[in-house]
């Protein structure tokens, strides 16, 4: 059925979608209830409105720019997936967290950009290096911002909080090099949590993300722009670590909305054995995709 043109798909821009379910965020103290659409095209989930206030959202204690001077698990397995791509390369990480791992690579002696709108403390401290630091969103950032060219640009758990898929196209087109890899880390909306647990999904976490996208819709795209598919994977250690934290955590959200403690020991249950299943079938909550132009 074709739907409101002043609604669109997040990422293919179809008008042509279901409405899929209302969510709320149950982290913090917010009566909004937010809507999802299920786009008919591409398979995208994606939300209808962001809010105005949407950085109010992106608290101080929001874990991704929690302040650890160690770096992660994932973080390490990452860096020496990279260094065996490409020994030596520049980067441009999109949303840098708590930008352990960009300081990481700066030290390693790697030239390093970074795009990241939200975390304020995150970015004065990559002020002290001498990294680039660009503090927009990438839906207003200039061809001027871009004036630079980098072998990797990496977007770990991020390209879901951006309003429209072809902003982080259009930087990819622009500022890698021929024979430069683009590396996504991103939760799957084809997961076995995700089906089971849908708009109580943690890795859901409405209204901070503004679509999910499927490994396929996103391949087709990259491939439109020049780019080859090098790798997918969602039965890795790190995807199984977030299923594992994701069922558990679906479970403890679903009995804060309920207030039945129940769910909260079905989903520390599921997490023993579900993690497993989902990486043999490839299902896992996150998925990695790389791609080379």
């Amino acid at each position: 059925m074709k739907n409101n043109f002043s609604i669109k798909c997040r990422v293919c821009c179809s008008n042509d979608f279901n409405i899929l379910f209302h969510a709320k965020n149950y982290e913090i103290k917010s009566s909004l209830d937010i809507k999802y659409f299920l786009c008919k095209k591409c398979k995208t989930i994606f939300l209808e409105k962001i809010p105005v206030d949407i950085n109010e959202y992106y608290l101080n204690n929001y874990h991704p720019f929690n302040i650890d001077h160690s770096l992660s698990f994932k973080d390490k397995k990452n860096i020496k997936f990279i260094k065996k791509l490409k020994p030596n390369f520049s980067i441009l990480e999109i949303g840098v967290g708590n930008g352990n791992f960009l300081s990481k690579l700066y030290d390693l002696g790697h030239k390093c950009f970074c795009i990241e709108p939200y975390a304020s403390d995150t970015t004065n401290k990559l002020k002290n290096k001498n990294i680039k630091i660009i503090s927009k969103t990438l839906e207003n950032i200039s061809d001027e911002d871009l004036n630079f060219e980098v072998d990797i640009i990496y977007s770990w758990h991020s390209i879901e909080h951006l309003r429209y898929f072809s902003s982080f196209l259009k930087i990819c087109k622009k500022v890698i090099n021929k024979g430069g890899y683009v590396i996504i880390g991103t939760p799957n909306p084809e997961s076995l949590s995700f089906k089971y647990y849908r708009e109580n999904w943690y890795h859901l976490q409405p209204p901070l993300h503004s679509y999910l996208i499927n490994s396929k819709e996103i391949e087709r795209q990259f491939s439109e722009i020049g780019f080859k598919k090098i790798k997918f994977c969602s039965y890795d250690i790190i995807s199984m670590i977030a299923s594992k934290y994701g069922w558990e955590t679906s479970g403890y959200l679903l009995r804060k909305k309920t207030g039945k403690k129940i769910y909260s020991f079905i989903g520390k249950f599921l997490s023993f054995f579900m993690p497993l299943i989902e990486a043999i079938l490839n299902r896992s909550s996150q998925y990695t995709i790389v791609f080379k132009k």
